[in-house]
C-alpha cells in the first residue's frame, strides 16, 4: 500500500511538473519554429505544458484530436512516426508542421497578422470553420468575427471560444517573446 501511495505521489508530481517547459521542448522549438516564441505560447494555451494532458476532444501538448493526429502521422508528420499524442517530441514537432500548413492553407490577406490568426483559429477549431467563415464573408457585410462564425451554423460558445483563441496565444506569447518570433496583438 505505501509502495502504490508512493507511486502515486511521483506521478502527481510529474503531472504538476507539466506546467512548466521542459528547456528540451523550449530547445525544439526553437530550433524547428520560425516562429518559436508562437509556438510556445500555443502549446503554453493547449496543454500549460502537460504532455499528459487530455479534454474531451483531443489529448497531448498539442493537444491533437485522434482524427487529425492519425491523418498527420500518414501525411506530413510521416517521418516522426506513428501518431503518439502523449510523447512530447511527436506532439512538438508535428504541431509546428501543423500550424506552419495552417498558414498555408486559410484564406489569406495582406496582413500577416490575419492570415496567421486565421491559422490559429484553424488549429483551435478546425479548417473547415475558417473556409466556410471566408465563403461566407464574400457575400455578407459582417466585420465581425462572431458573426460570421455564427453565420457557419456553428454553436455560440465555440464562436466565442475559437475567436478569441488568437488573442490568447498573443497575450502567452509575451514571455516567450526573447526566444525569437513575431507577436501580432
Amino acid at each position: 500500500m505505501y509502495r502504490n501511495y508512493c507511486w502515486l505521489l511521483l506521478l502527481l508530481g510529474v503531472a504538476a511538473e507539466g506546467a512548466q517547459p521542459k528547456d528540451e521542448w523550449l530547445q525544439t522549438l526553437q530550433d524547428i519554429s520560425a516562429n518559436p516564441s508562437r509556438e510556445m505560447a500555443l502549446t503554453e494555451q493547449e496543454s500549460s505544458w502537460n504532455p499528459f494532458a487530455k479534454s474531451p476532444y483531443a489529448t497531448g501538448l498539442r493537444q491533437f484530436t485522434d482524427s487529425t493526429g492519425e491523418w498527420l502521422s500518414r501525411t506530413h508528420c510521416r517521418h516522426l512516426g506513428p501518431y503518439r499524442p502523449l510523447n512530447a517530441d511527436w506532439s512538438l514537432k508535428c504541431g509546428v508542421i501543423y500550424a506552419e500548413w495552417l498558414e498555408l492553407q486559410v484564406p489569406t490577406t495582406d496582413c500577416y497578422c490575419d492570415t496567421r490568426q486565421n491559422a490559429e483559429r484553424a488549429y483551435n477549431g478546425g479548417l473547415g470553420w475558417i473556409n466556410r467563415e471566408a465563403k461566407l464573408a464574400k457575400s455578407n457585410s459582417s466585420k465581425d468575427l462572431i458573426d460570421q462564425c455564427l453565420n457557419t451554423g456553428r454553436a455560440e460558445w465555440a464562436c466565442e471560444e475559437n475567436t478569441s483563441y488568437p488573442k490568447r496565444i498573443s497575450i502567452r506569447q509575451t514571455k516567450y517573446l526573447f526566444y525569437g518570433g513575431r507577436r501580432c496583438r
